[in-house]
């Protein structure tokens, strides 16, 4: 889940150049991405199977394939503006937004004839099996508008209104509700079912206003005016879960994905009140002290307070030290609190229960609190040599009550509040449930350094060099205990723990850069990974045994040729991974049914290179 910041007390905005198009001559600037296609891949070994002759049962998947690994066949499509106006007297009007929407499918697993002995299969709907295919289409928008202008010379008011919003509806094809066709095939003498479900649709908005102020104010005793800013926000967040059709989720639902039941669907909204306070100040010609304080309150978490005090000061021109001390707040999102999911196999159930759902409180489930952290950094700023500039900074966060995933609960306490869920499994399948919890307190250290060196050869062209490189480590310090539900099995497994602590690279190094000539840009990029790891469970057990699973340092390659039009248009070529890295083959034991080759946690991914060409239009 999403950490708390390490500097979260005032309110800011990120407006992609819009203050300058605010004039007459050029009052509207439209953004336009193409459309983008990326098809499907696969990496799954592949197995033989009693089932028939090997066939197709699905586009290009036989039915030779045991599991299916890999992404989503998709299609995204972008496309934004920006707009502006300025009047005779100084004020400014503007708006800007962005809207996207995206197509995908992604196969599930092989469903063979005889699976679970159920019906559909042998009476001809497959009789080679099937490949369900879930199918999503969302839509993503987000507009803001505003108008700003000056007060007493130097002061400037800001008051903007966004509103922005997520939809994603997702369904099921290919596959079939087994337990409605042999229901429908005892009542009437012949079975019938769906191929096709529609299982439901989750969405969320958020609508923000913000009123900021910013005014310089002398002292005599200053070398330099202070800068005090203040604001205010109000902000409305829903979050709303549809259910998808009545056989979307008839007894056991269409086999890969079960449809969302009416007591899972429903919609949920608060309000949050936020004001702010921002001072900062020279003392000394070469010492700069900020302090800022944030005031925040929810409809459904109550109030908090939170500070921050940075610090900077510039020994020479080219070396300067700086540090902050805050505090950070992150309430649950409305997500973590109701979203819930369901995954039915022919022999299991794999259950994200709500956390404040009926069935999660039979698991031991209680209402989730608000995260907070202490953040603390040091660093320094060089300029070591003319166009070589270069940052280091060491950085500390505590994080309390981390919202987290429990481990899976299995058992009788889990098979009770998958029933209570609405889910129908077949009996002697594995049952296993999760949901989110205020878990455990973590400490963050790590080191971040950039750099960049520019040459300029004139006619020849330019340079552009850069380098950065994290290294960091995550340790927990405490861990909720278990409620009674668990039987004394752990809050947080050995997997849910390696989530916290190992399963993104403890060190990562980018360096590269890029020449400029006239209108071609030639870019090339290396990124070094280091080692990361993840613990996983005996796949029949849902717990111990536990295997560990590692991805060795690897090397990834990027490099893209572009070329700018007179006219607007920009086109490139390139590739990321062009050699394309596959992460380290992963334990036997920890593969999904022997289908999963490669450790499919890998930060760069596990498709190998990744070869595109794109264009983009700004007129």
């Amino acid at each position: 889940m999403a950490t708390a910041s390490r500097a979260i007390c005032r309110s800011t905005r990120e407006w992609d150049g819009a203050s300058r198009a605010f004039s007459i001559s050029a009052p509207i600037s439209p953004r336009i991405s193409t459309a983008i296609r990326r098809d499907r891949t696969e990496t799954s070994i592949v197995r033989s199977r009693a089932s028939g002759p090997a066939r197709p049962i699905r586009g290009s998947i036989p039915n030779t394939v045991s599991a299916i690994i890999g992404d989503p066949a998709y299609i995204l499509g972008a496309a934004g503006f920006n707009a502006g106006f300025k009047f005779d007297n100084g004020v400014e009007v503007y708006a800007f937004g962005t809207g996207a929407g995206r197509r995908a499918e992604s196969f599930q697993n092989y469903r063979a004839p005889n699976w679970n002995g159920a019906a559909p299969q042998n009476v001809g709907l497959y009789p080679y099996g099937f490949a369900p295919a879930e199918t999503v289409h969302e839509s993503d928008w987000a507009v803001t508008g505003g108008v700003k202008g000056g007060f007493l010379d130097d002061g400037r008011w800001d008051l903007s209104f966004t509103y922005g919003a997520d939809e994603i509806d997702v369904g099921i094809n290919q596959t079939a509700n087994a337990s409605l066709f042999n229901d429908t095939q005892a009542a009437l003498g012949v079975g019938w079912t769906p191929r096709q479900f529609y299982i439901g649709q989750y969405s969320n908005s958020q609508r923000t206003i913000n009123l900021d102020f910013t005014k310089p104010i002398s002292l005599g005793f200053f070398p330099a005016p202070i800068n005090v800013a203040f604001g205010a926000e109000n902000r409305h967040e829903t979050y709303r879960i549809v259910q998808g059709d009545f056989w979307s989720y008839y007894k056991g639902g269409p086999a890969a994905w079960v449809g969302i039941r009416p007591t899972d669907a429903g919609g949920y909204s608060r309000e949050a009140f936020a004001g702010y306070v921002d001072l900062s100040a020279k003392p000394l010609p070469q010492w700069k002290v900020e302090i800022a304080g944030r005031y925040e309150t929810y409809s459904d978490f109550g109030d908090t307070v939170n500070g921050k005090l940075s610090t900077r000061y510039d020994f020479s021109p080219q070396f300067a030290v700086r540090s902050t001390v805050s505090t950070g707040f992150r309430a649950p999102t409305l997500s973590e609190e109701f979203f819930s999911q369901s995954t039915v196999t022919p022999n299991s159930a794999n259950i994200v229960l709500a956390t404040n759902s009926q069935a999660a409180r039979i698991a031991g489930a209680q209402p989730l609190k608000p995260e907070t952290s202490t953040n603390i950094s040091v660093g320094l700023v060089t300029e070591l040599l003319p166009r070589l500039h270069a940052t280091v900074d060491a950085y500390q966060i505590d994080i309390r009550d981390r919202i987290v995933s429990t481990g899976g609960l299995t058992g009788a306490a889990a098979l009770a509040a998958i029933a209570a869920s609405g889910n129908v499994v077949a009996p002697g399948s594995f049952g296993s449930v999760s949901f989110f919890v205020n878990g455990a307190d973590t400490r963050t250290r790590g080191v971040d350094l950039k750099a960049d060196y520019s040459i300029d050869v004139g006619a020849d062209g330019a340079f552009r060099f850069d380098f950065a490189a994290s290294f960091f480590e995550t340790t927990i310090l405490s861990v909720r205990n278990a409620p009674p539900a668990f039987n004394g099995a752990p809050l947080l497994d050995a997997q849910a723990r390696s989530y916290l602590t190992a399963n993104v690279p403890h060190a990562k190094i980018i360096w590269g850069g890029s020449y400029l000539r006239d209108a071609w840009t030639f870019t090339l990029h290396f990124t070094q990974y280091g080692f990361v790891s993840s613990v996983n469970p005996t796949l029949t057990t849902g717990g111990a045994p536990y295997y560990t699973s590692v991805i060795s340092p690897k090397l990834i390659t990027d490099l893209e040729i572009g070329y700018d039009f007179d006219f607007g248009l920009h086109a490139a070529v390139g590739g990321n991974n062009v050699f394309g890295v596959r992460p380290d083959v992963a334990p036997f034991p920890a593969r999904f049914f022997n289908a999963n080759v490669f450790s499919n946690f890998a930060p760069f991914g596990l498709n190998g290179g990744y070869y595109y060409a794109r264009a983009s239009l700004k007129f």
